[in-house]
């Protein structure tokens, strides 16, 4: 019998659920060697957890369940530690006075070895955070498959972030203290898994040996065949151009100035329009009120065209933003939006 604190098994369990898109009868595979139980589980994502146990009176051995049950049987308890047995044929649980037995799912082959990797690059936080950010901005259909994953690039000693739906773009870069030269798909359905997995924290990611994209934080490891396709990276100059200088705001206030506006009209688009040399106006279309509004922060104010967007296609370029955003115009019809660290690209609407 094995002794496991409650709390670390439940977000183990938590993690190996993420392998999973629907329920499936593909088995949670657990194996307790000295201090340590490693779970695996296979599925969409591949996802391997080392667990320290709290004591172990001498038990090794393999077992493999109904993940989704273990889960449920975990979550409810209230003690803070969990006792595992090893039976011939179920697992047993003990909390408390409580007692079950999950019985054991046949199972083919041995339990895998978490995957050679060939190339890979430690990441800051801040990669994991802006990651996470990535799914609003990437397409959920089916006829563009390449803009459902958000593309990562290892170039030199920065790695880039970019996604985008065709509408909405958005980019960020990190330095990194390795030098590399490696492309990377994510699709998004991985995308939410490890962003629930690694929340905002550091992480690793490479390549395993057969060319599948691996992830690794904390006890945590992940693997994912990724997107076997090409990526537009054409795209990745429209982020790269800084372009004409509009005005700089707090993103607070703008936020706040939208959503009145999408509260009082119908929400299909903004006039944004530089009226003097310290002023900036917004005027939404089709509104119920007569309305004449105005950012009070705007600073460093250029000279620009009235120019019109989506408020909520904007709204969404402001949300991985930091407190201040500068606005600049591009050439080719878009608003590059950025904080100095992360960079949204918003196409204009034609006026009528």
């Amino acid at each position: 019998m094995v002794t496991v604190d409650r709390a670390n098994l439940q977000k183990g369990l938590a993690s190996s659920r993420q392998a999973l898109m629907r329920p499936t009868a593909d088995p949670l595979r657990g194996m307790v060697t000295g201090d340590n139980l490693r779970l695996v589980q296979a599925g969409y994502l591949s996802v391997w957890d080392d667990i320290p146990l709290e004591s172990n009176n001498g038990t090794s051995g393999e077992f493999s369940v109904n993940g989704a049950d273990l889960y449920s049987i975990v979550a409810a308890a209230s003690e803070e530690t969990i006792e595992l047995k090893l039976n011939e044929r179920s697992l047993g649980v003990r909390y408390g006075k409580s007692r079950l037995r999950i019985p054991y799912l046949p199972t083919f082959g041995e339990i895998p070895d978490v995957p050679s990797v060939v190339s890979s690059v430690e990441l800051p936080a801040a990669f994991m955070a802006a990651l996470s950010e990535t799914p609003k901005f990437l397409a959920r259909t089916e006829d563009k498959p390449s803009l459902s994953c958000a593309y990562v690039k290892h170039e030199g000693n920065k790695v880039m972030l970019f996604a985008t739906n065709s509408i909405i773009i958005y980019f960020a870069s990190f330095d990194v203290d390795v030098s590399g030269d490696t492309e990377y798909l994510i699709p998004i359905q991985t995308v939410e898994s490890v962003s629930k997995v690694f929340g905002k924290k550091d992480v690793r990611l490479g390549l395993s040996d057969k060319g599948h994209i691996y992830m690794s934080g904390g006890s945590v490891s992940m693997l994912t065949p990724g997107f076997n396709g090409k990526y537009p990276v054409g795209a990745l100059d429209l982020a790269k151009t800084v372009g004409a200088s509009m005005f700089t705001t707090d993103k607070k206030e703008l936020v706040r100035l939208l959503r009145l506006g999408l509260d009082v009209s119908e929400g299909t688009r903004v006039a944004i329009s530089q009226k003097t040399a310290t002023d900036v106006s917004f005027a939404f279309q089709e509104t119920r009120l007569e309305a004449d509004l105005y950012l009070e922060s705007v600073a460093n104010v250029g000279q620009f065209d009235s120019i019109n967007l989506n408020p909520r296609f904007l709204l969404s370029c402001l949300s991985p933003m930091g407190d201040e955003v500068m606005f600049n115009e591009g050439s080719t019809g878009a608003v590059r939006i950025t904080d100095g660290k992360t960079v949204s690209i918003l196409h204009k609407l034609l006026a009528y």
